[in-house]
């Protein structure tokens, strides 16, 4: 009896398992001379942006998340230079997940979704 309500009690914690996937992101260069770096900003579906906390931000032209699958995200990119002044929003892509993976990147843009192997 033990065993099996061991069993049922796994059975059902394991059906609550979430899974994720990678998002890779690509967007071009900046070529201004005072250029300091890039801001990646994302947002679930129906929320807004919140451009006071970026998901990510550094100097490379690439990054990557990890992201809960059955939601779409939707990312956009801000460069910003050494006086702090930031540029508005990049085009807009969005990315979707499910298990097993099943994602269509949007068409070519200037901030793109990439495979993950090429970083």
């Amino acid at each position: 009896m033990k065993k099996l309500i061991l069993f049922v009690t796994a059975l059902f914690m394991m059906t609550g398992i979430a899974y994720a996937g990678e998002v890779c992101l690509e967007w071009d260069a900046n070529t201004e001379p005072d250029l300091a770096g890039y801001k990646i900003f994302t947002r679930a579906e129906g929320d807004v942006y919140n451009y006071a906390n970026p998901i990510w931000q550094g100097v490379e032209t690439t990054c990557s998340f990890t992201m809960p699958d059955g939601e779409t995200f939707y990312f956009v990119a801000h460069a910003f230079d050494t006086e702090g002044l930031e540029s508005g929003d990049s085009n807009e892509v969005s990315w979707y997940h499910e298990f097993p993976w099943i994602n269509t990147p949007p068409g070519t843009v200037n901030l793109r979704i990439i495979d993950c192997g090429s970083l």
